[in-house]
């Protein structure tokens, strides 16, 4: 299996760099600290996941996951949503635009990778 290549879309610095310390060495992180970086990047590099806050500077993220969405590319990318809040209706906002799943802050590293490492198996 090929490398993964996963988007972490997060305007907490500190968070950004321990999500990616988390991802293991042979997956290649690429950072955005905003939504617009993060659309930019992603049409760039056509990543197989997406880690994606919910509160973002420029564009929130479950509208940036609705443009992702749109991309013929991304129909394989996995986006998983990353949110402080457990406001049911973020949950919907990024359950309509496409998120394919939700974590919570704070959670464990350990959790993300584990999700990660499901969908990863699962791909052709």
């Amino acid at each position: 299996m090929t490398p993964m290549t996963v988007l972490v879309v997060e305007d907490d610095e500190s968070l950004r760099r321990l999500i990616v310390a988390t991802l293991p060495d042979d997956w290649t992180p690429v950072e955005a600290g905003d939504g617009m970086e993060a659309i930019a990047l992603a049409r760039q590099h056509h990543p197989d996941a997406v880690i994606l806050d919910h509160d973002l500077p420029m564009l929130a993220g479950a509208d940036v996951c609705e443009v992702l969405r749109r991309e013929t590319w991304s129909s394989h990318t996995c986006i998983v949503a990353l949110t402080g809040s457990d406001d049911r209706h973020v949950r919907r906002r990024f359950a309509d635009a496409g998120a394919d799943a939700f974590l919570l802050k704070p959670f464990s590293p350990v959790q993300l990778l584990d999700l990660l490492d499901r969908w990863e198996s699962l791909r052709v």
